[in-house]
């Protein structure tokens, strides 16, 4: 998603590894493990096994969304508060994985490989998947805290959760948008994103947003 413009080191002290991982923006992520360092220039040529997991929950949902309509594949997969009063409890599962469109699924689809690829490895896959799984959890609880309308809605909590760590992890740092040929410090990035939340009252992704924060700071 992002390409890093300025060259700046940066010490990330994560509580769960036992060494500090040093980052350096030209020549990306220098302590990958091993089998990972073959792949640097091209992200998607290997997934590891979490992000590869998301990206396969996301294909599934999608292809199984094709041969249902369209009313049934948003009543089915979205949530609505309604939907657990009916038993769907799947619903705080599939809300986090569920696409609108094929764009809105190519796109993150894509961007989650890319992110994945980059954040997996730096963190280790189990740490990962603890930033995975407790954004769809808090996000989940939002979800049925925060969302009583009768509307059907999908979640972009983890999503979230991945892009912020970034945010958060290195604020003063500057990115490309992809696809669009714009600089951004990530700062702003991260305000635009909370704010974009905000306004359209998509109470679920600040699970994605507060995961990231508490990971960062050890507290998950």
């Amino acid at each position: 998603m992002f390409k890093h413009l300025k060259t700046q080191n940066f010490i990330l002290k994560n509580p769960h590894l036992n060494q500090r991982i040093i980052i350096d923006s030209k020549k990306k992520f220098i302590s990958y493990p091993k089998r990972y360092q073959s792949n640097m220039n091209n992200p998607l040529s290997y997934l590891p096994p979490v992000t590869r997991g998301i990206i396969m929950a996301n294909c599934a949902i999608y292809g199984i969304g094709l041969f249902m309509s369209n009313r049934q594949y948003i009543t089915e997969f979205f949530y609505n508060h309604l939907a657990l009063k009916h038993h769907k409890y799947h619903v705080l599962i599939t809300a986090h994985i569920a696409k609108a469109n094929f764009f809105d699924f190519f796109i993150e689809t894509l961007l989650t490989g890319f992110i994945g690829s980059s954040l997996e490895p730096m963190l280790t896959s189990p740490v990962f998947l603890k930033l995975v799984m407790s954004s769809a959890i808090i996000g989940s609880i939002l979800m049925i805290t925060m969302h009583k309308e009768p509307t059907f809605f999908k979640s972009e909590a983890i999503f979230r959760g991945m892009i912020m760590f970034f945010v958060f992890k290195s604020p003063f740092q500057h990115f490309y948008l992809f696809p669009l040929p714009i600089k951004i410090q990530a700062f702003w990035l991260g305000i635009f994103i909370v704010f974009l939340d905000f306004i359209t009252g998509r109470w679920a992704n600040f699970g994605g947003t507060i995961s990231a924060f508490l990971l960062l700071k050890g507290l998950l």
